[in-house]
């Protein structure tokens, strides 16, 4: 198990692994900061109340759990499955592809910030069968 907290800082480079099992494994907390650059991966991350996690192009997560903090998926950054637990977390979506992403236990004071995509008038956002959140922007689907 590691900790990054109180400022501290973990890159994560290229053909490295963070790993842990199912519930345990790496937390990010109190300002700490784990950067999961390109060609690196991450899995079991847990990021609590103002723990952040940066996973850049072409670097990949599995199984991030949100607990108050915040994770930032690059534009084109490889993700599989971000869970929500609890109140205060934020998913930031760089890029515009996010397909094949499972985010669940979204809550009401959970944030999803979709900053690589560009306000248009127009668009929408429609919760689908199967539970699925269709964002529209300038007519494609995001």
């Amino acid at each position: 198990n590691m900790a990054v907290i109180a400022g501290g800082i973990v890159n994560v480079s290229s053909g490295g692994i963070v790993s842990g099992a199912s519930g345990s494994g790496t937390t990010v907390s109190s300002g700490g900061t784990l950067n999961v650059l390109s060609g690196a991966s991450a899995s079991f991350v847990k990021i609590t109340t103002s723990g952040f996690e940066l996973v850049g192009s072409s670097g990949t997560e599995a199984q991030t759990t949100i607990a108050g903090g915040t994770l930032e998926l690059a534009s084109a950054a490889n993700a599989a499955a971000v869970a929500f637990s609890g109140a205060g977390g934020t998913l930031k979506l760089d890029g515009t592809n996010v397909s094949g992403v499972t985010i669940s236990g979204f809550g009401p004071s959970n944030v999803i910030d979709l900053a690589g995509v560009t306000f248009a008038s127009g668009g929408g956002a429609v919760l689908t069968s199967g539970n699925i959140l269709q964002v529209t922007e300038k007519l494609a689907d995001l």
